[in-house]
């Protein structure tokens, strides 16, 4: 009988271990990105993107940003930091040739090292 219970401790220590290991190969900050280019010059582009109702289109109320910093070229969103998974978003506008553009636009996701959050992302 001390055997056994000993069998299965020691083989629930095991795999709790293992599983721990295993969402180690997980990463804790994952960014998935998407750029477009433009046919438009990039004066222009900044001047659609600085618009208060783009914001509103953007943010349709499932992600509230608490922070955001505007600069010519680039946006950047914070979301609920006491929200289970931390969220970042933003754009980058990238000059190109004379009459085009390109607009990055990325989410940011955090992750703490429990398994379970890794495993459910």
């Amino acid at each position: 009988m001390k055997r056994v219970f000993f069998l299965v401790i020691g083989s629930f220590v095991f795999f709790a271990l293992l599983i721990v290991l295993v969402s180690f190969a997980f990463p804790s900050h994952v960014r998935i990105s998407r750029a477009i280019d433009l046919q438009v010059s990039s004066k222009q582009a900044r001047v659609t993107l600085g618009e208060p109702t783009i914001l509103s289109e953007v943010f349709d109320g499932s992600f509230l940003p608490t922070s955001q910093t505007i600069t010519d070229s680039t946006f950047h969103a914070e979301g609920n930091k006491a929200a289970a998974i931390q969220m970042e978003t933003g754009w980058q506008l990238i000059d190109g040739r004379s009459e085009t553009s390109t607009l990055q636009w990325y989410i940011d996701f955090y992750f703490d090292w429990y398994p379970w959050e890794k495993f459910a992302s």
